[in-house]
């Protein structure tokens, strides 16, 4: 792969970073660890998330974790521990209502690494 090749795919993977996507799903588009990719975005001046923070909106990926625990209760045969899973995924739906009613999270400020 030419250099300006390699920039442009270095660029594309940057804007994709900034929209959402992890360092472990693009690395390996980069042909690299998500380490050595996070480095390279810092060198072209992206900022880097903080681990398990996006700077999108993630209530989706809560109300599928509340569907999830809904359909794994429905499957249970114990009264409590099907109450502790209904329990579980109004907690699930009340963190995606708190995060939709707060706008979409920020991400953390840039670290020292």
């Amino acid at each position: 792969m030419s250099d300006g090749s390699r920039v442009r795919l270095l660029l594309h993977l940057a804007s994709r970073y900034q929209a959402g996507a992890s360092l472990d799903e693009l690395a390996p588009l980069f042909g690299c660890s998500a380490r050595t990719l996070a480095a390279r975005l810092r060198e072209i001046g992206v900022t880097i998330r903080s681990p398990g923070r996006r700077g999108h909106d993630d209530s989706p990926d809560w109300r599928a974790h509340a569907e999830q625990m809904r359909n794994w209760a429905g499957r249970t045969n114990d009264p409590e521990t099907r109450r502790i899973m209904l329990r579980i995924a109004a907690g699930y739906d009340k963190l995606a209502d708190n995060i939709k009613e707060s706008g979409s999270r920020q991400p953390d400020p840039p670290s020292d690494e």
